[in-house]
């Protein structure tokens, strides 16, 4: 199965790309960052943009069969 996440350079993200990749799966992984990403597994590949606005990354989607919104702000803080 091919997956598409977004916020998948996080904490959960990161657990997650392992288990799916161990399981045989496709990782693609959206990140907001311009860094270049790489990641220790062939079957994991970064694409840049931005989950909350229209570019050229929502053309990759296509050809995937999950995707997999992790996007957003970090539970890792003090609450109030």
């Amino acid at each position: 199965m091919n997956v598409f996440i977004t916020g998948g350079t996080g904490f959960v993200g990161r657990n997650l790309t392992t288990g799916l990749v161990e399981r045989g799966h496709k990782v693609t992984i959206l990140t907001r960052t311009g860094k270049k990403r790489t990641h220790p597994h062939p079957a994991v590949s970064f694409i840049e943009g931005d989950p909350n606005h229209k570019g050229a990354w929502q053309k990759r989607l296509q050809g995937h069969d999950a995707v997999i919104n992790l996007a957003g702000a970090s539970i890792f803080c003090r609450w109030n």
